[in-house]
């Protein structure tokens, strides 16, 4: 089998793994088949041998693309519950692999490694390291590497695992390991020399720790899609690289490796970064042989590869994302003699477009200023990693720690400069879903065309892709309630708008609110991106989300005043009436602030009804229900995640709703509330399982009302 058949056969093993991945429960009911369909494909690519010569590479080559195909969508990893877990006792045993004292034996740390055996919730955990805090039992002090048995209480929150209360021993027969040793003895030296900040920075850049990084940072790095500089990935080894070939006298140049060896180490040996370090030994293996190595031969072979050693839980989205970058960079090689800065934005356009559909189909969104950003912000990556390692050495600390932050500043008050940037980042949640991939796919063939000079086949390309983009899918009108645990999140989407009421959550950070939860959710649906918001009040549970967005550009604020009232247009099939509450004390701002009104034309015939409401209490309730016209409705969403009853019977009463919701976490169950609901006949819900929606509304006609106010 030549050359293009193992690359097919890449290519059909990555797309597919990427479509497989957003819909991996549905994956799940289908395993066994696709892996019998795999092993039929490839019987029949091997009985395609002996077809006719010119028939042998297409029908082998078909063979292997659908079984790789078929071997992606068996594979695709078991979908993880994001769903907040009761609180239940756990004893398991795990390697520590990090510690912070507080006072005492007190302290908290990260564990992995861990021995679930009979452990609960097992199956649902998912594949990452576990917080842990709690009290060290042990004679001896603790050490990162070391072997502990831990009782506590375990829960998932945000689809975080963590055990509270816990306390650790020394697990019998427990080993060292000296790494993980010495990535906390590097951990504690970079938050003791620099500021809390430039340490997060630092931590993540030499030990893969990026979820230190301080929040604003992130934030400027993720609207413009430079997080990939921040991970450590084959970028960052290739500079390891690039500094030490370059910086190592002739005589010293044999402990390049070992050093590259020891930066991959150092940040956890993780996947992106083996599948790094193996393509610089083999291409240093190559060098030494004097044999020149196929660039896609070696990219296929490591694929299959890494998929017959490996799990399925280490092929989800970043082994995807890492295949399709590295094969759209492989696909799109530079002119010879090209500028640098052309091969450097070439580079950066090819990597976009292998990642683009991937990270749309995750997070609903597309990053285009990537492109010509990467590099520019990359050539701060160098300088940031050496200032890091310096920061190590007695005496450099707080030189590196004001250079860094020095740096820090720039970036800052660039992207304060870039910010008003349209598309910083576009959400995409509403497009075709093939046609993202498509577009991708047409912009390799412009960049292909625009190195061998073919300047009508680009702008064909270009001019189809942007066709692609223009597509938007069909979308059923529906109400929604996000499952952001403590906080509320509530999404009407009309046949063309879509109103946010409320966005946030006291637990989750609102990067993860906005990017793991809202947009997700809106692409499941392929409803429209929310261009306006109504804020019930301004504590972080309710409205962390709904400023993170406004600071993107993405939303503009719906302002009703105490008393006064607004009818929404431009969201039909929905009519909805914006109700300023008013509070018996003004300073409680949680007590009043608005509520909405849902009105809307049932497909089947009726009208349906519903009442949102924020965390309203007491005396705002009871003015509230004066306002209102008397039930039944068919949806009431219960005001301060089910915890309020002040004021809240009398409504329960006066508008008799058919079904009522509460946006809540595990820790408020049960709510107090229920038994009221219970007693009066009225079911229940809460947004702990999972969202919460309604739909089946007509979509004809339209709906007046009064101007959007400035």
């Amino acid at each position: 089998m030549g050359r293009s058949v193992w690359t097919v056969a890449g290519w059909a093993f990555v797309i597919a793994a990427g479509l497989a991945w957003p819909h991996a429960a549905a994956c799940a009911a289908w395993a066994g088949t696709a892996a019998l369909a795999a092993g039929l494909c490839a019987v029949a690519a091997l009985a395609a041998r002996a077809a006719p010569e010119r028939l042998r590479e297409v029908l082998t080559g078909l063979g292997c693309a659908c079984a790789a195909a078929a071997l992606a969508v068996a594979r695709t990893p078991a979908p993880t519950s994001t769903a907040d877990s009761p609180s239940l006792p756990v004893r398991i045993e795990a390697t520590l692999l990090s510690w912070h004292h507080d006072d005492g034996t007190g302290g908290w740390g990260r564990l992995g490694e861990v021995n679930w055996e009979g452990a609960p919730q097992r199956g649902r955990l998912p594949a990452t390291t576990i917080q842990v805090a709690g009290t060290w039992l042990g004679r001896v002090g603790l050490y990162p590497g070391q072997r502990v048995t831990v009782e506590g209480v375990f829960e998932v929150r945000a689809g975080q695992p963590r055990i509270s209360r816990a306390l650790l021993r020394e697990a019998a027969g427990g080993r060292w390991m000296p790494l993980a040793a010495l990535r906390q003895r590097v951990h504690e030296r970079l938050h003791d020399v620099l500021p809390p900040d430039e340490a997060g920075f630092a931590v993540a850049l030499l030990i893969g720790m990026w979820s230190e990084i301080a929040p604003q940072h992130a934030e400027s790095y993720r609207r413009f899609g430079l997080l990939h500089l921040l991970a450590v990935s084959g970028l960052h080894l290739w500079l390891w690289d690039a500094l030490l070939r370059r910086g190592l006298p002739r005589p010293l140049q044999f402990l390049r490796m070992p050093g590259v060896t020891l930066m991959a180490a150092l940040a956890g040996f993780g996947p992106a970064v083996l599948r790094a370090w193996a393509a610089i030994a083999l291409r240093d293996f190559a060098h030494r042989r004097a044999r020149g190595l196929d660039p896609f031969r070696i990219w296929s072979a490591a694929l299959f590869l890494e998929v017959a050693f490996f799990a399925p839980e280490r092929q989800g989205l970043g082994f995807v994302l890492s295949y399709s970058a590295t094969g759209a960079l492989l696909a799109t090689p530079s002119r010879p003699g090209a500028h640098l800065v052309r091969r450097a934005l070439q580079m950066s356009c090819a990597g976009f477009l292998g990642s683009a559909p991937w990270l749309a189909s995750a997070q609903g969104t597309l990053e285009p200023w990537s492109i010509p950003f990467s590099p520019i912000f990359g050539l701060l990556l160098p300088v940031r990693i050496l200032l890091a390692c310096a920061a190590l050495l007695p005496g450099c600390g707080a030189a590196c720690g004001v250079a860094l932050a020095g740096l820090s500043e720039i970036e800052q008050g660039t992207f304060a400069l870039l910010s008003a940037l349209p598309g910083a980042p576009w959400p995409v949640t509403n497009l075709f879903p093939g046609a993202i991939l498509l577009a991708a796919g047409l912009g390799l063939v412009v960049l292909r065309a625009g190195t061998a000079c073919r300047p009508w086949r680009a702008v064909s390309a270009l001019l189809a892709a942007g066709a692609l983009l223009l597509v938007h899918y069909p979308h059923q009108p529906g109400l929604l309630a996000l499952p952001v645990g403590h906080g509320l999140g509530i999404v009407v989407c009309g046949a063309e708008r879509t109103l946010l009421y409320d966005l946030g959550s006291r637990r989750t950070r609102p990067q993860a609110v906005v990017d793991r939860i809202l947009f997700p959710e809106l692409l499941r649906r392929r409803w429209p991106a929310p261009d306006r918001c109504v804020q019930s009040h301004a504590d972080a549970d309710h409205a962390a989300g709904l400023e993170l967005l406004r600071r993107r550009g993405l939303l503009r604020e719906v302002r009703v005043g105490a008393g006064e009232e607004i009818l929404l247009d431009g969201l039909a099939p929905f009519r909805v009436r914006v109700i300023g509450c008013r509070a018996a004390v003004a300073q409680v701002r949680n007590a009043a602030g608005p509520v909405l009104e849902v009105r809307a034309a049932r497909a089947e015939g009726g009208e349906f009804r519903a009442v949102l409401l924020g965390d309203q209490f007491g005396y705002a309730l009871r003015e509230l229900r004066a306002r209102l016209d008397p039930g039944p409705v068919d949806l009431l969403l219960l005001p301060h995640h089910g915890l309020t009853t002040d004021g809240c019977l009398e409504l329960l009463d006066h508008l008799r709703p058919r079904e009522a919701w509460v946006s809540c976490d595990t820790a408020n169950l049960p709510v107090p509330i229920a038994a009221a609901c219970a007693g009066r006949g009225i079911p229940l819900r809460t947004t702990v399982a999972g969202a919460l929606q309604v739909g089946g509304f007509a979509v004809t006609g339209a709906v007046a009302g009064r101007p959007l106010p400035r």
